[in-house]
């Protein structure tokens, strides 16, 4: 993504850390959450979202 490449790696590092952190508090802390998740009835997907470029990043 070139927007994203184009921040400073250290800050796209974090903005990427701490998107997968809230996900992972998203399924082990939010009970209605988590449960439709272990139940295979939510999908979370983990995105970084360009807001300048309209780009989108899938992560992992």
């Amino acid at each position: 993504m070139a927007e994203l490449l184009e921040l400073n790696e250290s800050l796209y590092l974090a903005i990427r850390q701490n998107l997968l952190e809230q996900i992972d508090l998203l399924r082990r802390l939010e009970t209605v959450l988590s449960r439709r998740f272990n139940e295979g009835k939510l999908l979370i997907i983990k995105v970084i979202f360009g807001v300048s470029s309209g780009e989108v990043e899938f992560i992992e």
